[in-house]
């Protein structure tokens, strides 16, 4: 029996390979993050400017926990900063190696324990990486 390796890092991916993939994870999880919390956002501004109209107790309250919401939100940037960070330090780590022709396959893909049960590796980077909306539905079509 061939034994299946994990699609991602590939056998031919070299460490740069690996470190442009992570990056591209970061930025897509710095993006994902931005978008939530300006929709966050949107509906605590909708909530407070509804509340404030309401002048009673009950919109008070509404008002005081909308601003809690935005207080909380600024979570966003920081996160996003720190990511950045790290995006930059790879990316500098990335230069580095193809610098000093480092650009060759550093170990082996990982084996599948079981090559029946390939593992979830989250949500699809680039088009036409991982399963195709079909292969999902049959999957769970099985279930």
């Amino acid at each position: 029996m061939t034994k299946r390796v994990t699609s991602h890092p590939k056998p031919e991916d070299g460490p740069c390979e690996r470190i442009i993939e992570a990056c591209a994870g970061l930025r897509a999880v710095v993006s994902a993050t931005e978008r939530a919390t300006e929709e966050i956002m949107q509906a605590a501004e909708v909530l407070m400017t509804a509340a404030e109209a309401a002048n009673d107790a009950a919109g008070e309250t509404v008002v005081i926990e909308a601003t809690r919401v935005f207080e909380a939100c600024t979570f966003q940037d920081i996160t996003g900063q720190h990511v950045n960070k790290v995006i930059d330090t790879l990316t500098l780590i990335e230069r580095r190696l193809r610098a000093l022709g480092l650009t060759h396959v550093i170990g082996e893909a990982k084996e599948l324990a079981d090559p029946d049960q390939p593992p979830l590796e989250g949500p699809q980077l680039y088009p036409g990486d991982g399963l195709a909306q079909q292969e999902i539905d049959l999957m769970l079509a099985d279930g």
